[in-house]
């Protein structure tokens, strides 16, 4: 609802509770709250099902967030999530709000502007090099995320392509191989022995507690049978 909308924007955007979120972002990841700021520029921007928008902000919040995202991406950089580089329709909606008197800076919003047409211009190389693009992941990243990914992506590759030497031809070295499942004799390191300790509940099978027993009972047995003649 707006009146959630609302308070996000209260909470995080303007600190209403004066925990310092501003500065703690801008030490520990500035990206995450560039972030969050597109997200909410995108409720103020997108319409639902029935053709109202998801959040009817007043034009002060929409020209404070735009102001607050330009800035960051200017001095840290685009965050590059799903909802931000590859988006030209959140882009022309921040362009617009730019162009407006008082929100920034002409120079403000020319740097903005070649951040973001740097960033494009990377998006573009990367999507001609690889079909899965760059806009497509999700999470929040710093700027250097591409070179990140495509070393991750080739490291990734390199282990699915390994063939291990006994697996054989048309073997699927991706697939967990278990050297003890495919041969009883291996043994790697020590091997542990794990004794099962048994519990007894019968007897013990020693003579002496066995006699003491028998005996026992046959005293019983003939205290059993004198007071029978007794009572004769």
């Amino acid at each position: 609802t707006d009146d959630m909308w609302k308070e996000f924007y209260d909470v995080y955007v303007m600190d209403k509770y004066d925990l310092g979120l501003k500065d703690w972002f801008d030490e520990e990841n500035p990206w995450a709250r560039q972030s969050m700021d597109a997200r909410m520029l995108e409720a103020t921007r997108k319409l639902d099902g029935e053709g109202n928008l998801y959040w009817d902000a007043s034009d002060e919040i929409v020209r404070n967030l735009v102001k607050e995202y330009v800035e960051s991406v200017i001095e840290n950089g685009a965050t590059c999530c799903h909802h931000t580089c590859g988006n030209p329709m959140l882009d022309s909606y921040i362009s617009g709000v730019i162009s407006m008197p008082g929100v920034v800076s002409g120079e403000t919003a020319k740097k903005y502007r070649e951040v973001m047409s740097q960033v494009t211009g990377m998006q573009s190389t990367s999507a001609q090099s690889d079909d899965s693009g760059s806009s497509g992941g999700s999470g929040t990243y710093p700027p250097d995320w591409q070179q990140e990914t495509e070393y991750n992506r080739a490291s990734s590759a390199s282990n699915e392509t390994t063939t291990e030497p006994d697996g054989g031809v048309g073997t699927d070295a991706s697939q967990p191989v278990n050297p003890v499942s495919s041969s009883e004799d291996y043994v790697e390191g020590q091997k542990m022995e794990v004794e099962t300790a048994t519990f007894k509940t019968g007897l013990s099978s020693s003579g002496a507690p066995m006699m003491a027993i028998i005996a026992v009972i046959v005293i019983l047995a003939l205290i059993g049978i004198g007071l029978r003649f007794k009572r004769k």
